[in-house]
């Protein structure tokens, strides 16, 4: 009995390690479109005053 709930335990771990990877790249993926988006707007920024 001891060892099936030991089993179960490691599998919840597992599945919730698993979650916080998948959460975890989604979180760094948008911080660099928004890193993107932000250097990109600079620049738009940068271009529009030269044409001011």
């Amino acid at each position: 009995m001891s060892n099936e709930r030991e089993l179960e335990s490691v599998h919840q771990r597992d599945e919730i390690l698993h979650e916080t990877m998948a959460l975890t790249t989604n979180v760094v993926q948008s911080l660099e479109q928004q890193q993107k988006l932000a250097f990109d707007t600079q620049e738009n920024l940068h271009n529009q005053n030269f044409l001011l």
